[in-house]
């Protein structure tokens, strides 16, 4: 399925760590190397230094993360942001888990944009 398909909505909220589920992301990053796009969403807004602070604390320092202050790490990022979408987050900064429909409807909103000029409609 996923070898048809034009575009793929991922959950890029953090999963056992500061980063979303490896499988997501190994997704993430496939779909733009075959002409796909990927559009993603997350639950919450912090960003992905403040998440690696938070879990690595005196450690963070020593493996140079990137401060860039995005969603998530640069390379998913650009993975994203090169099929010409932004990563859906919260416009507030709480942390809602799984209730984050508004966002999830943004990002399936832009899907369906997209999807349309690809059908022809």
């Amino acid at each position: 399925m996923m070898e048809r398909s034009d575009i793929i909505i991922a959950n890029l909220t953090p999963f056992g760590g500061a980063s979303a589920d490896a499988g997501t992301l190994i997704e993430v990053g496939w779909f733009p190397g075959r002409g796909s796009r990927s559009s993603a969403t997350r639950t919450h807004r912090e960003n992905f230094e403040a998440r690696m602070r938070r879990q690595l604390g005196a450690g963070y320092a020593e493996l140079g993360i990137e401060g860039f202050h995005l969603p998530d790490n640069l390379m998913i990022v650009g993975a994203v942001h090169g099929g010409g979408y932004p990563i859906f987050v919260p416009a507030d900064d709480t942390a809602r888990c799984n209730d984050a429909l508004d966002v999830f409807e943004a990002c399936a909103e832009a899907a369906g944009r997209y999807a349309a000029t690809r059908s022809g409609g």
